[in-house]
């Protein structure tokens, strides 16, 4: 059987899974999907054994240990995370043996993180979906990443405005980890009660995320002076160039897209509504779609893959000169 990890809870206080295959590729997702699951089917007892398979893993060890009863459990959930790469064929098979033929007193959960998707096409997976659960983590976008956000915060107690919400989905998209924390940290400053925008500049010790992403409007609506002062101000802090390279070059594809569908003849309204721009961020996109043809970020998009080889030691250069260039040259 197949469902989505929203439904998982209420799915396993219905039937109890012994074989669970967990898919997906954010880490946090998965490994709070994980949890669920473990919480249930152990229900508060039972023995835990997790093990993480890399190139060494012997699966013939892991089969006879399914297979071997627990001197202090009545039953023991296996735990098998999966990172990248394959599964390969000794631990296809011997997964595909484990959901055809089920080891007595033992309960297996596969946790695959960033797998390939023709894995889940392999004799094992399919496997599980016969004779198991398989549970699709897929990350929110768009409005799910809002409301993901919000419930999240409301959960600790937080209540944030629109604003706040719509903020951080825009600084950490795509980052759960990171979004977490942020969470984490302003529970930890705050307390609970209502979030503003204004309070996350306040609040959250890691201010230098932020300020890139002032940065990043700054060259975006063609403020140079501005743009130079607050890259100055990134690079006395500390902050690391590669995080600044994934925020403006996020930032120049998103606008490479828009600038395209411009060229073809579509609405400036229509292409901000369509790539969902948050309210406050677009008269800053506004500005440079005016300003900036696709060909113009076309060529921002080569400098700053220049300037990440430089930040990664595989070209020749200096990285912050080299960012204050590809501002220059994004704000003209």
């Amino acid at each position: 059987m197949k469902i989505t990890a929203p439904g998982l809870a209420t799915h396993l206080a219905r039937k109890a899974e012994p074989l669970m295959l967990i898919r997906g590729d954010d880490p946090l997702l998965c490994e709070e999907a994980a949890a669920v699951a473990r919480a249930a089917v152990l229900a508060g007892s039972g023995e835990s054994r997790r093990t993480t398979v890399d190139q060494h893993f012997d699966w013939k060890a892991f089969y006879a240990e399914m297979h071997a009863p627990s001197l202090f459990s009545p039953r023991t959930l296996h735990e098998l995370r999966f990172h990248g790469g394959r599964v390969g064929a000794v631990g296809g098979e011997i997964l595909e043996q484990l959901c055809e033929a089920p080891a007595p007193h033992a309960l297996l959960l596969v946790i695959a993180i960033g797998l390939e998707r023709s894995v889940f096409e392999s004799a094992w997976a399919r496997a599980f979906e016969h004779h198991g659960l398989v549970v699709g983590v897929d990350r929110p976008e768009g409005r799910a990443l809002h409301a993901w956000i919000r419930a999240r915060m409301e959960a600790r107690g937080l209540k944030p405005d629109a604003m706040a919400v719509e903020r951080l989905a825009y600084c950490l998209e795509g980052n759960f980890l990171a979004l977490a924390q942020e969470i984490d940290k302003l529970v930890v400053l705050r307390g609970d009660g209502g979030v503003t925008e204004e309070d996350l500049d306040d609040l959250l010790t890691d201010g230098s995320r932020f300020s890139v992403y002032a940065w990043v409007d700054a060259c975006a609506a063609g403020t140079l002076a501005p743009a130079l002062r607050i890259l100055a101000r990134l690079r006395d802090e500390g902050t690391e160039p590669i995080l600044i390279l994934w925020a403006v070059v996020r930032e120049i594809r998103g606008l490479l897209q828009m600038a395209t569908e411009r060229e073809k003849g579509v609405a400036l309204d229509r292409i901000l509504a369509e790539k969902k721009v948050w309210s406050r961020r677009r008269p800053v996109v506004s500005l440079a779609l005016k300003r900036l043809s696709a060909g113009a970020l076309m060529t921002l998009l080569q400098q700053a893959a220049r300037v990440d080889r430089i930040a990664k030691g595989r070209a020749e250069g200096a990285v912050w000169p080299e960012l204050e260039r590809l501002a220059l040259r994004f704000c003209s």
